[in-house]
């Protein structure tokens, strides 16, 4: 007879470093070894739903952001923050929530506000009855206070809200608009665009939204989005440039044809489509997951290496673990992580990371069997698995389940690592009912270094690729060969660079729009020592924000945020 999940387990202290294994169990799961701590000051009631951002501060700190909620009517759902040291995320230095009642899909992220000067916390979700909204927190010392809030749509029923941020700068918001279609929303820097509806998605329905910044074109930051028609079954895979959300103004209404990337028929009740992209890359990528009970599905694009797009079950056994998929498993709730893996060798934080919720078959007397949060890491063209066989455990141990038990589990999106926006680690959250049957629940949060073979790790390697440019510093180069003092910001016609060089050499000033298009340059040979350089002539440039970076001898040294008033 099958042995269960519980028999998969032995004490924590005998695992340190090793797998649990059990022989005649069928499946093998790696104990995590990674920093997991409880912390919600809400007791979400049916929660349905958890989402999560996380950002290295660089000021040798990291802010974490999370939620969870339900879907209930008149329930009480929470958004919650805490600042650790960035080498101990589960020692919290400053943390605190805010409870939010009658709203569905709390949804979080972070950009940089240069009109307050200050990092600023979006909090997109769906009020019941009154239509999807917006909040704004700004981040004050070591606490967050509401500063604004936003109406997105009026939508009398529910629709799906998702939201990526990139980079300190960009946010986009996607929501489902019932009758109407999928609808957007961009920030840059604090300013915010109009709503974008997108054209023949009115039967469209839940909506993931990612970034995706690739490394040539007129317009390199695109906006992903998967969605599907239940009419038909069909998941399509589309973007959109992130310019032509931020082209309608705020307050305005615009229309624009997604560009689609793929379409995918898959029949039947599946769950929410949970999609991630690199988000700087060579080639437009992007990975969705989904489960119908049973499979974890995930389709896929990794355009360097084949096309079209892909489909793997990532617990059939057809990486060669042994499957889940096997009619003594269910499959629940999956999320997704795309890193940057075509940076460096290897990458910074690692490639396609699928995590859900497993439940096995074995009955205990009201208990239909043992759950657990499993996942793997693979390749991200498909071809092998990365993680240990047969599956991660992401969750400390089996619990038992009934019937109507409720899971939930996000791994965050944030995967800058070559920028030094990643922390060493990927944010993962999930709940678990405390005592099986009574509806009560907790709110977990995990920290898996990246680029280990089970949850757990090591240091990360620093990648060695150069980055975009117009993104900010890469985290090796802070040590410059030069430094930059640049005014005025904001600027009208002419920067001036006050430069202090640790030896000479060839200086090149580069400055770019949100874009990466080149729209000013300054090249000249310096000395050592301290020197001004000038940029004129730069009235022509339409406000906005632009990045000015720094190059010694074809090397890159630094790169400043400016904005054109």
């Amino acid at each position: 007879m099958r042995q269960s999940l519980k028999c998969l387990i032995v004490p924590f202290a005998l695992v340190l470093g090793s797998a649990t294994t059990n022989r005649l169990a069928a499946q093998m799961f790696t104990d995590p070894v990674a920093d997991d701590f409880i912390y919600n000051n809400v007791k979400v009631k049916s929660p349905t739903v958890t989402s999560n951002y996380s950002r290295d501060l660089q000021n040798g700190t990291t802010l974490y952001l999370s939620t969870w909620n339900t879907h209930s009517v008149g329930g009480a759902s929470e958004f919650i923050y805490f600042i650790s040291n960035t080498g101990t995320p589960a020692l919290p230095i400053a943390q605190g929530s805010f409870t939010y009642k009658d709203v569905s899909d709390l949804e979080v992220g972070l950009y940089y506000d240069y009109s307050v000067n200050n990092y600023i916390v979006p909090v997109a979700y769906y009020e019941n009855g009154v239509g999807h909204r917006l909040d704004l927190y700004e981040l004050v010392g070591s606490t967050l206070v509401l500063t604004n809030s936003m109406q997105l749509s009026f939508a009398g029923n529910y629709g799906r809200i998702r939201m990526d941020s990139h980079n300190g700068y960009g946010i986009v918001i996607a929501w489902e608009n019932p009758g109407i279609g999928i609808e957007l929303m961009a920030c840059n820097t604090g300013t915010w665009s109009g709503v974008t509806q997108l054209q023949g998605t009115n039967s469209e329905v839940g909506p993931d939204v990612a970034f995706n910044h690739i490394s040539s074109g007129p317009n390199t930051l695109r906006v992903c989005l998967a969605y599907r028609n239940p009419s038909n079954d069909i998941i399509t895979t589309s973007f959109v440039e992130y310019s032509d959300i931020m082209a309608t103004p705020q307050g305005g209404i615009n229309m624009i044809a997604p560009q689609v990337d793929d379409q995918y028929n898959f029949p039947g009740n599946i769950s929410n489509l949970s999609l991630d992209c690199p988000d700087h890359y060579y080639t437009e990528d992007w990975a969705y997951t989904f489960t119908d009970g049973e499979q974890v599905v995930v389709r896929f694009a990794n355009k360097a290496s084949m096309s079209p797009a892909q489909t793997r079950i990532v617990n059939d056994g057809s990486f060669g673990n042994v499957p889940t998929f096997n009619g003594q498993n269910t499959a629940h709730t999956p999320t997704l992580h795309y890193g940057d893996s075509e940076y460096g060798a290897g990458g910074y934080t690692g490639q396609i990371k699928v995590g859900w919720y497993n439940v096995d078959d074995v009955p205990n007397g009201s208990f239909i069997g043992n759950g657990r949060y499993i996942g793997v890491e693979m390749q991200e063209d498909g071809g092998a698995l990365m993680s240990d066989p047969d599956y991660m455990g992401i969750s400390q141990n089996p619990t038992p389940v009934i019937v109507d038990f409720r899971s939930g589990i996000s791994f965050s999106k944030m995967g800058e690592g070559h920028w030094g926006s990643a922390p060493p680690f990927l944010y993962t959250t999930y709940f678990i009912e405390t005592d099986p049957g009574s509806g009560d629940y907790e709110l977990h949060h995990a920290f898996h270094r990246w680029d280990n073979v089970r949850f757990r790790g090591s240091e990360p390697p620093v990648a060695d690729a150069r980055p975009h440019i117009e993104c900010g510093p890469h985290i090796a180069q802070l040590q410059a060969q030069v430094g930059l003092n640049v005014f005025p910001n904001p600027f009208k016609n002419t920067l001036t660079n006050n430069v202090t060089m640790t030896a000479a050499g060839l200086l090149e000033l580069s400055l770019t729009d949100i874009s990466g298009r080149q729209v000013g340059k300054k090249q000249v040979q310096l000395n050592k020592g301290r020197h001004m350089v000038k940029m004129n002539n730069l009235g022509h440039l339409l406000p906005g924000t632009y990045f000015l970076s720094s190059f010694v001898d074809g090397k890159i040294t630094g790169t400043k945020t400016v904005v054109k008033q």
